[in-house]
C-alpha cells in the first residue's frame, strides 16, 4: 500500500527535483529578507518575527502598532507571489502526470486517503454546525461598535475578542516560545 503511494514515474522525478530547487531558492529568499513593521510613529522600521508581529495584533494595546504589524505581514506574505505561482503551476503539472486533477487532489489522496468530494462533505457539516457564529459575531460588533470600535477590522478582531487575560499574558509567554518551553 504505502510503496504503490508513492511510486514516481522518472520523468515525474525530474519535474519533482525542479519544484524541490524552487521550493528551496524561495525558502532562502525568505530567510534571507528583513522582517518587522514601521513604526507608526517613529516611521523607524523595527525588526520583529511574522509571529511576534501577529501576537502584537492580538496584545498591543495601540491600534495604530497593531495595523502596522498587519500590514507588514500583508507585505510579507505578497512578496513572493510570482514564485508561488511559479510552483503552484509546477506541482500541478506533476499531479497530473500521477493521474490527478491537480495537486491538492494529489495530497488529498495520497496523505489523507480521501477525495475531494469527501473532504467537501465534512466541511459542508462543519459549515452547517458553526455558520450561526458569523451572525453572532455581527450582532456583538453591533453591541461593542462604541466600545470596542473597528472590531472587523483585520488588526483589531484577535485584540478585541482576545480578552484582558490574554492581552496580559502574551508580554510575557509569546507563542514565538512556545515550543522551547515546552
Amino acid at each position: 500500500y504505502f510503496f504503490s503511494r508513492h511510486q514516481v514515474p522518472q520523468e515525474a522525478m525530474k519535474l519533482r527535483e525542479r519544484i524541490r530547487g524552487l521550493e528551496m531558492l524561495l525558502l532562502k529568499k525568505q530567510g534571507g529578507r528583513p522582517e518587522g513593521y514601521i513604526d507608526p510613529y517613529t516611521q523607524e522600521f523595527v525588526e520583529a518575527s511574522g509571529g511576534k508581529m501577529s501576537t502584537m495584533m492580538g496584545s498591543h494595546d495601540d491600534e495604530l502598532v497593531r495595523k502596522a504589524c498587519f500590514d507588514a505581514r500583508e507585505r510579507l506574505a505578497t512578496d513572493s507571489v510570482s514564485e508561488f505561482v511559479e510552483i503552484v503551476g509546477l506541482r500541478n503539472e506533476y499531479a497530473r502526470m500521477l493521474g490527478h486533477a491537480d495537486f491538492f487532489e494529489y495530497k488529498l489522496a495520497v496523505e489523507e486517503g480521501m477525495t475531494k468530494k469527501e473532504l467537501a462533505s465534512i466541511i459542508d457539516t462543519i459549515y452547517e454546525k458553526t455558520r450561526f457564529v458569523l451572525k453572532d459575531i455581527r450582532t456583538l460588533e453591533k453591541k461593542l461598535a462604541k466600545v470596542k470600535p473597528g472590531l472587523r477590522k483585520p488588526w483589531n478582531f484577535g485584540y478585541h475578542m482576545a480578552g484582558s487575560f490574554t492581552q496580559e499574558e502574551d508580554p510575557y509567554f509569546p507563542f514565538t516560545e512556545a515550543l522551547t518551553r515546552w
